[in-house]
């Protein structure tokens, strides 16, 4: 009896572990933080427990369980919504709303992001306003509400102008064009689109003062011997003019991706001119050889009522014939190439059921020949 009793004692302690083993990942910091928010919830210190689930949010984050990071980041901003701490909410609802958008879930994300919006204009921060607004536009552009973002773009790139925030100006004049171009405003976005390309030639240049300061403070912390001085003076040389030949390739780079854009837009619009008067010309040839077949059979049974001979009569239908065969192999060629993908075999073997469909008619016409000019007394060949 103790032995099965230690036996199912066993087994009950195995299954907790392995419920730990699920809810923890095996990651021993989340198990610490359980442990943490355990405590908090028992003694109720709400401001503790809010931070530890937006630290038990972010373990989960992560480690991809993204369900579960969502879970403690909304049960973290219920509690600093409740506690009215500013800071905690426009940390936990920027959170949320970068973790829905990078799940395709704009529509939720644009809530979490305009929470953090309102949190930084009661702070007055206008970094992180101009964040903010960056953000919610990201949203809204993906969820289809451009023209929101359009307004919303043009507030967050008046606040980087009065923060000098060179890397701020460059993402949102990218998005604001962008936006721009989603409206149909072509020339507000080519505007805006240079305007990122200005700013991003910026960032480019700070970042290579910041390596030539570097450089430069590299080589006046080496010792005082004059030859590793020249040698250091020579490779920061060196530095400088790849570093210059980087950011002039980068440059190029984007010019030439405009122009592809251009070139292929340009490519475009020929094809479609070309594929139009290619229309226009089937059109006119289709139109060109039913008259003229209609004109060579309102002839050929007027030349009937005449005396005419029989090899020239057989010449005339044959002709008919053939121009009718023509008629229709250029009317249906275009759907046979399409169904058969251009394969020789399967189009000759189309042409010859076409050909063998139109015999019928010819002997139909051969008699309805033979009878106009019997009863007009112009004898033929019976074998006409």
């Amino acid at each position: 009896m103790l032995a099965k009793f230690l036996t199912t004692l066993q087994l009950v302690f195995f299954a907790m572990s392995l419920f730990a083993q699920t809810e923890t990942g095996g990651d021993r910091s989340i198990v610490i933080l359980l442990d943490k928010l355990r405590d908090y919830q028992t003694n109720n210190e709400e401001p503790q427990m809010a931070s530890c689930y937006f630290q038990l949010g972010t373990k989960y984050w992560q480690k991809d369980s993204l369900s579960k990071a969502v879970e403690y980041f909304e049960k973290s901003l219920t509690l600093y919504q409740k506690l009215g701490g500013d800071n905690g909410i426009r940390l936990v609802s920027e959170s949320l709303g970068i973790l829905l958008l990078e799940q395709n879930k704009p529509e939720k994300s644009i809530e979490f992001f305009q929470v953090c919006l309102s949190a930084n204009r009661r702070k007055a921060d206008k970094k992180g306003l101009t964040i903010a607004l960056l953000n919610l536009s990201k949203a809204q552009v993906e969820f289809g509400q451009t023209a929101q973002a359009s307004k919303n773009l043009k507030e967050a790139i008046a606040l980087s102008k009065e923060l000098n925030d060179i890397s701020l100006l460059a993402d949102t004049y990218y998005l604001y064009a962008k936006a721009q171009q989603t409206l149909g405003n072509e020339k507000e976005s080519t505007s805006s689109y240079d305007s990122y390309m200005f700013y991003k030639s910026k960032m480019d240049e700070k970042t290579i003062k910041s390596i030539k300061k570097s450089a430069d403070e590299a080589v006046n912390m080496v010792g005082e011997v004059t030859n590793e001085k020249k040698i250091l003076e020579q490779e920061k040389r060196g530095i400088s003019s790849r570093l210059d030949s980087v950011s002039n390739q980068l440059l190029m780079a984007e010019r030439e991706l405009l122009n592809k854009k251009v070139k292929e837009l340009q490519a475009e619009q020929e094809e479609n001119k070309k594929q139009a008067e290619s229309e226009r010309l089937y059109k006119n040839y289709y139109l060109g050889i039913a008259a003229f077949l209609i004109f060579t059979f309102v002839i050929f049974f007027m030349v009937t009522k005449f005396k005419i001979n029989p090899m020239v009569a057989r010449g005339i239908i044959l002709f008919c014939l053939l121009l009718s065969f023509e008629f229709v192999l250029v009317v249906i060629d275009r759907f046979t190439d399409e169904i058969v993908e251009n394969n020789p075999f399967y189009k000759l073997s189309a042409n010859i059921i076409l050909a063998l469909v139109l015999l019928p008619v010819n002997g139909f016409v051969n008699k309805i020949v033979r009878n106009r000019i019997n009863e007009n007394k112009k004898p033929i060949e019976t074998n006409l």
